[in-house]
């Protein structure tokens, strides 16, 4: 077991990606999406972004 002062993630980041979805949209099909840093990252520039699901508000 590793205790977590020992643990360094430099380079990480928690973000938060929304986006708006238009009406009549279909599979394939590209969309904008903002990414948010979450926390006292000071650029995501560069960054991966892993596979990220995006949900609708309801669910």
């Amino acid at each position: 077991t590793m205790e977590s002062e020992d643990l360094r993630l430099r380079n990480v980041a928690a973000v938060m990606v929304t986006a708006t979805i238009p009406p009549f949209i279909e599979q394939g099909e590209t969309i904008d999406v903002t990414v948010s840093s979450i926390g006292d990252a000071t650029s995501l520039q560069g960054g991966t972004l892993l596979l990220t699901p995006l949900s609708s508000p309801d669910g």
